[in-house]
Order: structure tokens, then C-alpha cells, then sequence
């Protein structure tokens, strides 16, 4: 059993295993969740997850496959998703329904290294490029929405276009912290710390522990 109190007195209360594989979870004494688990200890199955509020129950299925990836989810409104996955394991298809309905479906194709090439929805197909390094150089979306990057050997960012933006391109100048030193020819400007002091438009305020205090 684990058992957390935090300072306003709530307390959140975990109970693992009892014979039949469930974990509980209460809240102030009084159960929210039971998870059924599998001999992985992952929830799983029919009955999953079961929910109870309003003195009532919530469940929700839960279909692994044998690497105990999720294949499917069943929510308590009817909702049901569904995910694939290619031979190493990265998610390739993921689709959405309400009963018989597809809300939104969502398939990927990968390089050899697992970077997205592209993205094909409900709505078009996006594309995506990269260089030798596997830095994101290009995407294109749907009603030819267009973005390009450009980077310098240290991976700072030195240009960007947006083709259907007010302000189409923008330009970058790293100074050798690798601090932006400029965007578009306004100044930046930092502390010792390297917080951000200035930017052309806001100037910004950091207590001791370098947390954001004013801006």
C-alpha cells in the first residue's frame, strides 16, 4: 500500500495487488479507480479500468497485444480507438470512433530512423523533410501551407518561412552561447544566468532562483 498526503490534507491512497490482480486507488479514503491488471502489472481487459463516480461506474477496455502495446480502447460514452503498429513498434495508424462513426484517423509513414515522412488525416496529407541529421527542414500541410528551416553546425535555428504568413520569412542570430542574439534584427538581450531579458517588444524580470517573476 502507498499512501500520499499533501498539504491541504488530501489524501490519495493506492492498494496494488490483491489475488485477483486489481489495484485500488482512493481519494480521502473513498475509491475512484480499481485497475485489473495483467501479469505485467498494465491494465488490460474487459474491465480494465473502472471508474466510480456519482455512484456509478465508468469502465473502460483495454486490448494489448503480446508486447503489451494497446491496440484498442473502449470509453464509457462509446468512444473506441484503435492503434497499428509496424515491426518495430512505432505507431503507424490510429483511428477514433463514436460507435460506427470515425471521428478522425491519423496514418504515418517513417524513414529507417523513425522521423515522420508523412501524415495523412481526415483532412489531407502532410509532408515532412529532414537533413543528414535528422533536423526538420521542411513540412507541408494541407491548402499548401509550407514551412522551411535552416541550421547552423550547432543545431541553432538561423531561418524560417512560413509561405502564407503575414510575415513569410524570419532570420536568426546566434551569438556563441547559442543564445538567440537577434530574430528578424531586434535585439535580444540576457542576464548572467542566461535568462531572457529583453526581446524588442517585452522586457522580463527573474528572481534569484531564475523563476519568472515579471513581464
Amino acid at each position: 500500500m502507498k499512501k500520499t498526503t499533501y498539504p491541504d490534507g488530501t489524501t490519495v491512497e493506492s492498494i496494488y495487488y490483491d489475488l485477483n490482480h486489481k489495484k485500488t486507488i482512493k481519494l480521502d479514503g473513498n475509491v475512484i479507480f480499481v485497475l485489473n491488471l495483467d501479469g505485467e502489472g498494465r491494465a488490460s481487459g474487459n474491465n480494465a479500468i473502472i471508474e466510480q463516480v456519482g455512484g456509478g461506474n465508468n469502465v473502460y477496455g483495454i486490448t494489448r497485444d503480446n508486447a503489451g502495446r494497446i491496440l484498442q480502447v473502449d470509453y464509457p460514452n462509446e468512444d473506441r480507438s484503435f492503434t497499428e503498429y509496424d515491426v518495430e513498434g512505432r505507431i503507424i495508424k490510429h483511428r477514433n470512433y463514436y460507435k460506427t462513426h470515425i471521428i478522425n484517423k491519423f496514418e504515418y509513414t517513417l524513414d529507417n530512423e523513425g522521423n515522420k515522412m508523412t501524415e495523412k488525416t481526415n483532412t489531407g496529407i502532410r509532408s515532412y523533410g529532414y537533413d543528414e541529421i535528422y533536423q526538420l527542414t521542411s513540412a507541408r500541410y494541407e491548402r499548401n501551407q509550407a514551412f522551411t528551416w535552416e541550421y547552423d553546425e550547432a543545431g541553432n535555428r538561423l531561418s524560417s518561412v512560413e509561405a502564407l504568413a503575414p510575415t513569410p520569412s524570419r532570420s536568426y542570430v546566434p551569438n556563441n552561447l547559442n543564445q538567440y542574439a537577434s530574430v528578424n534584427r531586434v535585439r535580444y538581450s540576457y542576464d548572467a544566468d542566461g535568462n531572457l531579458l529583453t526581446d524588442g517588444t517585452r522586457s522580463l524580470g527573474w528572481d534569484v532562483r531564475n523563476r519568472l517573476i515579471q513581464v
